[in-house]
């Protein structure tokens, strides 16, 4: 392996007083990640294959250098009381290039989501081309796109949606 390349490893602890599930949830629903990362311009759900298996396309803004548009997929799965999800770009030609942004890739994110004690621990580590990484940039494989004010928009967007279902008598 090429020492040169770099990990980004990153741990988040939210208060255990979220059901996980609806956690999970908010982090997968790509259509309404813009609300809460700030760092996500556009997401769009591009095909569902199973439950656990879906590609999507999102862009997002880059301080310094021009906006990111990645195509990615998205492996789910279950094991035990922890999540997992996988994420990795596909080629190109599932979704093109679109005008005034420069294609990034996602060479692999991992986000591990667990109930440890009363807290929800999310482990994540992602690689992505050198340009996002320069760029500070994880993507959205992450949450809020690492800053308080991502955080704290992301911990609204749980509270919003946790009062919905409430509402609708789907959690307690």
């Amino acid at each position: 392996m090429d020492e040169k390349q770099i990990v980004i490893k990153g741990m988040y602890t939210l208060a255990g007083n979220i059901p996980i599930e609806l956690l999970v949830d908010v982090l997968c629903d790509v259509e309404n990640r813009p609300k809460w990362d700030s760092k996500v311009l556009d997401s769009k759900l591009l095909k569902v294959y199973n439950k656990n298996l879906a590609t999507y396309n999102y862009s997002v803004y880059m301080p310094w250098m021009q906006d990111r548009d990645f195509v990615e997929k998205r492996i789910a799965f279950r094991d035990g009381d922890a999540y997992y999800f996988y994420y990795s770009s596909i080629k190109d030609s599932v979704f093109p290039e679109r005008s005034g942004y420069t294609r990034g890739y996602t060479i692999f994110a991992v986000n591990r989501i667990e109930k440890i004690e009363n807290k929800i621990v999310v482990n994540t580590s992602t690689q992505k081309d050198i340009q996002a990484m320069l760029s500070g940039l994880a993507s959205a494989s992450t949450i809020g796109g690492k800053t308080r004010e991502g955080m704290e928009k992301f911990r609204q967007e749980l509270i919003n949606r946790l009062n919905t279902l409430r509402n609708e008598r789907k959690y307690s």
